[in-house]
């Protein structure tokens, strides 16, 4: 497991760290935890990655309600030793094809207007595996051309009994093209590739919808979200059913997880 990890943080190091030179902090820490709350529907923490050195710049406090863990005893050992070896295995397979798309795929002034979104199971200081939507952002590009400063989400989703998927979405921030659901099997990213599950249908959500399945995506209840929204529970049930038609969705977890992952909520 410890030699599996070290693989992964010298795969960090020859891919992105050893192009950058120097180590540059990165300062508006304040307005990144609004930025931050952007891409977290439910209980969160966040941080932020310097890759000149792999070292934590900053890592928020919701640390403690997630993984009962304080912020100054995270870092990327840690949470990478959350993982099971199976688990640590599927990562490395996704960081490597999200690596292949970032470097190979986009140019460097593209990089900070792609998310990075994908599920991990990781443990909780309690040993309790919890579900975790990891989305991650460039913050910075250095001279080189590699990401310099990366902002991670993550965001706890047990509550939605999502299975385990071996995939990854590439969202854009600003208009172009984003891949849904590409497979990280091949660590090759491959842009003709048809995603596992098409999620064109979910732009026709109206904004009500749009409301009651963020509210969904929280772990609230029908009678709650009738009383949150002022609408009546037959309205809100008529709603949920056709939420899951446009969806193509059996469960209202399914239905969740397509949201987040098309960052519709």
């Amino acid at each position: 497991m410890a030699n599996d990890i070290d693989k992964l943080i010298a795969f960090y190091k020859t891919e992105i760290s050893d192009y950058i030179d120097g180590v540059k902090p990165y300062q508006p820490v304040e307005q990144l935890k609004q930025f931050a709350s952007l891409f977290s529907p439910g209980l969160f923490y966040f941080y932020v990655i310097n890759f000149a050195n792999l070292r934590m710049e900053y890592v928020d406090p919701g640390c403690r309600t997630v993984l009962g863990v304080e912020p100054e005893d995270l870092d990327v050992p840690n949470i990478l030793s959350r993982l099971s070896p199976e688990e640590l295995a599927a990562m490395t397979k996704k960081e490597a094809l999200v690596v292949d798309f970032l470097f190979n795929y986009l140019k460097p002034e593209q990089l900070p207007y792609y998310k990075i979104v994908y599920f991990l199971r990781m443990r909780d200081n309690a040993g309790k595996i919890k579900t975790i939507l990891h989305q991650a952002t460039t913050l910075s590009v250095a001279e080189s051309g590699k990401i310099e400063h990366v902002i991670n989400v993550h965001t706890d989703v047990s509550h939605l009994h999502i299975p385990q998927t071996h995939t990854v979405s590439f969202i854009s921030l600003n208009g172009e093209k984003s891949f849904f659901n590409m497979s990280s099997d091949n660590t090759t990213f491959n842009p003709k590739q048809e995603p596992a599950v098409s999620f064109e249908h979910l732009k026709r959500l109206t904004k009500r919808e749009i409301e009651i399945v963020e509210l969904l995506s929280r772990g609230y209840k029908t009678k709650e979200i009738s009383e949150k929204l002022f609408i009546s529970e037959y309205t809100t049930t008529t709603h949920r059913k056709n939420l899951l038609k446009k969806a193509g969705s059996a469960t209202t977890s399914d239905l969740v997880m397509k949201c987040l992952v098309a960052g519709i909520i």
